[in-house]
């Protein structure tokens, strides 16, 4: 990245319209005293409110975006570094954002990397065993990075019922908190804050260590073991740790001095805040009687600050260019200017949804086992790409098939005629059209696409009473009979027979009296589509229309990605889905010849069933993922 053009206010996001700035104000207006309160409760000035307005509220909109084009990368929710020099602010900042991003109804955690210090004890051993330096927090090398990175990755893989814990550092006496006291997230994050001095700091090359650049480096460490221990920490697991964030802010500050002046303000605002009873007015466990006295005097607070300054030194030379929002904060905590580091005309990202008949394709067409294509299967959750079963079965067989196979995502059902959408998937309210079918009212939002299954049932007894037309409908058999005819079990068929749009039939006259057959459905709206076993008849409907009013869904509420599709199939019913995708994919079929379509870059698998699922999965997915 290049340095970016600072401004005096923060830019608002380019796709951000006029209307929807005055929209986000709004909700500024109304929360007014929510702020207010925020404000107090910081010690801040009235004047913060402005800054809210200015700065903070066009951040957090620009995190928002983030937010709508983020799902299905490598993981879940983003994960925002923030970047300041000591007493920058940054902790301020951090509140200033979450709170402003939960108004804006984004769920954030915030992590301090401050939390993660060693024990007192810890470091005072790894003082002994490698550099007395350590032994004085700080530095990389002095956190458990490690947890750090684990309570990371236990956030992205939370459910709503999740609960995780992680420490607290009291720096008043230079060590964690009593378990008792330590931190709390219920539920799964919408973003994750990640804020601390070094957050996104890059190591530098051995021959940049080699010259002292303070007191402390050349008296204390003349042979340059602990500054070298320090830089191999961060291009090790903290280098892990920081790969793994997405967009990084940057408080700059103007250089050292102003980090000593604003570290000595905070550490008299630590020791103001010391009641005459013993502890801390904001925590009982801050015990002032074993405050840092080392850090009371100027001399102190200086050779303390020495211990960061290489790093900061480095952050402030080559982080204004590498963050994507650089804040440049004054000596007296103000925000002078702003500057947006995001390259517009970087070409974007690519997501991939993917969808999937399931009888013959990813299900056994004699078992109905999917076993064979669980590797691909696995692979698609962990890069959280959607896959959406597209299928001629019911919303009732798709939903223990769905649960078996670990997917939350949208579904279509009975060949395109009905399409089932989990409620707040899209995080927007879009108008219901159809009606629920057995299911509690809050689960899905349903959109149908054919016709009622009581009109298609009325139309198919009109046409066999009148004509004589001799067919065979679900409807008509019971559930044994379906069993026996189907291979499912009774219970899957008893499920099969629970239908809201298509009604599958065995034909059993001859072709002459099934073109007119055909003929007579047309006219009354309705159509047909041969399934491996059966003709499905159903509303002016296929496989594909679901497909493009999800693929406009995702494109519109996650719009910094582009979407493109794969589909798989098997037989002919599955036509319309595939010359709808970008990527279509026909799985060898052993009881049909290979179909054919007039487009170009088909897949067509060697394996059956499932295995050829997973062949063709783990071929584009390579694909995909190497580039």
């Amino acid at each position: 990245m290049s340095k970016p053009n600072f401004k005096d206010t923060f830019p608002w996001p380019p796709e951000c319209t006029s209307q929807q700035q005055i929209d986000y104000k709004q909700i500024l207006d109304a929360n007014r005293s929510t702020l207010t309160a925020f404000i107090a409760s910081e010690k801040l000035p009235e004047s913060f409110y402005a800054v809210m307005e200015q700065h903070i509220l066009p951040l957090s909109v620009w995190l928002l975006m983030e937010l709508q084009g983020f799902p299905y990368r490598s993981h879940p929710c983003p994960i925002i570094g923030i970047t300041g020099a000591q007493g920058s602010g940054k902790t301020t900042i951090t509140s200033a954002l979450s709170m402003m991003l939960g108004l804006l109804g984004v769920r954030c955690c915030t992590l301090s990397i401050d939390d993660f210090y060693l024990t007192k004890s810890a470091r005072q051993q790894l003082g002994l065993s490698v550099h007395p330096l350590l032994a004085t927090r700080g530095v990389p090398g002095t956190h458990e990075i490690a947890l750090l990175d684990t309570v990371v990755e236990q956030l992205l893989s939370a459910t709503d019922q999740s609960k995780t814990t992680y420490p607290r550092f009291n720096k008043a006496i230079d060590d964690r908190f009593p378990e008792s006291a330590q931190n709390e997230f219920v539920g799964r994050p919408d973003m994750i804050l990640l804020e601390g001095w070094c957050i996104g700091a890059r190591p530098e090359n051995a021959d940049s260590l080699l010259q002292p650049i303070n007191i402390l480096e050349s008296s204390e460490d003349p042979d340059a073991t602990w500054r070298n221990y320090v830089n191999a920490q961060l291009a090790d697991n903290y280098a892990a740790l920081f790969n793994k964030i997405d967009l990084q802010i940057f408080l700059a500050v103007a250089g050292m001095e102003v980090v000593f002046k604003q570290r000595t303000l905070q550490e008299q605002k630590l020791r103001d805040t010391r009641n005459t009873d013993g502890h801390s007015g904001k925590n009982p466990d801050e015990n002032p009687g074993e405050y840092q006295a080392a850090l009371d005097s100027d001399d102190a607070l200086r050779r303390f600050i020495m211990h960061y300054e290489r790093i900061t030194q480095n952050l402030l030379r080559d982080m204004p260019g590498a963050a994507n929002f650089c804040l440049r904060i004054g000596d007296q905590h103000q925000i002078e200017a702003v500057g947006v580091n995001w390259d517009s005309s970087s070409e974007q990202e690519i997501a991939l949804l993917v969808f999937s008949d399931l009888d013959g394709t990813l299900l056994d067409h004699d078992n109905y086992s999917f076993e064979a294509a669980k590797p691909a299967l696995t692979r698609l959750r962990d890069k959280h790409i959607p896959l959406i079963l597209n299928s001629s079965k019911t919303a009732a067989e798709l939903l223990s098939i769905r649960q078996s196979m670990h997917n939350n995502h949208p579904f279509i059902v009975e060949n395109g005629s009905a399409l089932y959408i989990p409620v707040d998937y899209f995080n927007e309210h879009f108008p219901e059209q159809g009606k629920k079918v057995g299911f509690k009212e809050d689960d899905f939002k349903i959109v149908t696409f054919g016709a009622d299954y009581r009109q298609i049932l009325n139309v198919l007894e009109e046409l066999r009473t009148k004509f004589n037309y001799q067919f065979t409908g679900f409807n008509d058999f019971s559930v044994q009979q379906l069993a026996d005819n189907t291979g499912l079990s009774p219970e899957q068929a008893a499920l099969s027979k629970q239908r809201a749009a298509s009604e599958p039939i065995i034909w059993q006259d001859s072709d002459e009296r099934l073109r007119e057959f055909l003929t007579r459905l047309e006219q009354q709206q309705l159509s047909t589509l041969q399934g491996g076993r059966f003709l499905h008849v159903l509303g002016n409907t296929d496989k594909a229309q679901p497909i493009h009013y999800l693929l406009e869904r995702y494109q519109q509420t996650w719009n910094r990605v582009v979407w493109r599709s794969i589909a798989l199939g098997d037989s002919k019913n599955d036509a319309a889905m595939l010359q709808a995708s970008d990527y279509p994919v026909v799985v060898k079929n052993p009881h049909a010849t290979p179909f054919q379509l007039d487009r170009d870059g088909i897949l067509y698998t060697e394996e059956i069933g499932p295995a050829g699922w997973n062949q063709a999965m783990q071929t584009l997915l390579t694909k995909y993922l190497s580039n």
